[in-house]
């Protein structure tokens, strides 16, 4: 087993005061709720994530780095002062704060989309390296306004991908209020509930969407024109780095379908894509003014960004690089994807199963590739209903060859097919 990981927010620290935080028993007095939770679960990861909104009083000309960077610094500095914490990995995601700069002091202008985006990318980098079963405490009872439910989201959405691979469990707990206008020469009393405790299984419906240049987009906080030169900055980029006619909704779809051929003959580098989004957005984070200080998200990321942040987690952690041809016994071990799914699990190996007794019965040695409809009989040009009904290896439209072991691929010609029927999956 992987372990414990401990997920805990972090919303504006400076304003925390004590409390008698009680969890499982044992009482302790902090600032933050976590840390009696670290001391009774002994996590083997911990987790913060907080948002780069709490530097505005610190900020300088003098920069030296990106903005974006720079905004991350300044708030982890006050985090680390406030709260210390240095043996926590710091997630600090954008943030947004709206109001009468005069006033407040500050304005972080921007879309909250964006914090659940980079937050998703982050926790799905960091689980990316995991190798084990894992169990996943989320203290949602810090953070501010938005926080908790976009974060849970992305931990819900990281978490059931895991699930497809490895045992996975997720506790989450928040604390007691603090109690308004709290007075009193002792501190409060707060207990740490269990709000549920459940363990993850796939869902199987994994967003999708199109196209790796429409992962990010102007954001709606620009003038006509600006966001004309941000969309030509973005369409620019794409092209230089090769990354525009990426797709990560066949691939998607194929895992979501059960049609297993498809997501290794779909598979692209998806890192590619989200590297050049999160680039994308970073660079297009501009600190206007200092005093006070006023940033804008100039980039804004789109629902198709999850898309690909997703599948790269699913190709990361399920080993599955590009490729036209599979053999029959790879494509049998990976359908322990679908074992909470009983109803996939059972059509995808009984199509793998009576493939590979056809061809064994055949007792001809195929060397050369063959249209696995000779094999099988079938006749029929299979429709997007056949296809899915035979897990995407309707015989019309495979081939394969067995010379040390059974290997399948799609007809070069039903590619475009395939392609077609996966892009138009209901509900995607």
């Amino acid at each position: 087993m992987e372990g414990k990981v401990l997920i805990s927010l972090v919303g504006d620290p400076t304003n925390y005061k004590p409390a008698q935080y009680n969890y499982m028993g044992e009482s302790q007095e902090s600032t933050f709720s976590s840390i009696i939770v670290d001391k009774m679960e002994s996590p083997t990861h911990k987790i913060l994530i907080g948002q780069y909104t709490l530097g505005a009083e610190r900020a300088g000309k003098e920069r030296g780095e990106s903005d974006f960077l720079y905004l991350q610094h300044l708030s982890e500095r006050v985090i680390d002062e406030k709260l210390g914490l240095n043996d926590y990995q710091k997630i600090i995601s954008p943030g947004v704060v709206f109001g009468n700069v005069n006033e407040v002091g500050f304005n972080y202008r921007g879309e909250i989309y964006n914090f659940y985006a980079y937050t998703l990318y982050r926790l799905a980098r960091t689980f990316e390296e995991f190798k084990g079963d894992v169990q996943v405490i989320l203290d949602l009872s810090n953070g501010i306004n938005y926080m908790g439910y976009l974060t849970l989201s992305a931990v819900k959405l990281v978490l059931d991908v895991y699930s497809a691979f490895r045992k996975t469990w997720l506790k989450v707990i928040n604390s007691d209020p603090y109690p308004p206008r709290w007075n009193g020469n002792s501190r409060p009393k707060l207990n740490i509930n269990v709000v549920s405790e459940e363990q993850i299984h796939p869902s199987f419906q994994y967003p999708t969407g199109k196209g790796c240049v429409n992962s990010i987009n102007p954001s709606n906080y620009l003038d006509n024109e600006s966001k004309r030169r941000v969309g030509k900055l973005i369409r620019d980029s794409a092209k230089e780095k090769s990354v525009g006619n990426l797709e990560s909704k066949q691939f998607v779809s194929s895992i979501n379908n059960g049609t297993l051929l498809a997501s290794y003959t779909f598979g692209e580098e998806f890192d590619r894509c989200v590297d050049f989004a999160v680039e994308s957005f970073q660079d297009a984070v501009r600190i206007q003014s200092t005093n006070p200080l006023e940033a804008v998200q100039e980039v804004s990321f789109t629902p198709t960004f999850q898309s690909f942040v997703i599948a790269e987690l699913l190709s990361r952690l399920g080993s599955m690089r590009k490729r036209a041809e599979v053999s029959l016994q790879e494509l049998k071990e990976r359908t322990c994807i679908y074992e909470s799914h009983p109803m996939i699990y059972t059509i995808v190996n009984n199509e793998i199963h009576n493939i590979e007794e056809k061809i064994r019965n055949s007792n001809n040695q195929y060397s050369d590739w063959f249209p696995l409809s000779k094999v099988l009989g079938s006749k029929e040009t299979p429709d997007k209903r056949v296809f899915f009904a035979h897990a995407g290896l309707p015989g019309g439209f495979v081939e394969f060859r067995n010379v040390n072991e059974i290997e399948i691929r799609y007809s070069w010609d039903k590619l475009d097919t395939v392609k077609n029927f996966l892009d138009k999956t209901d509900g995607n």
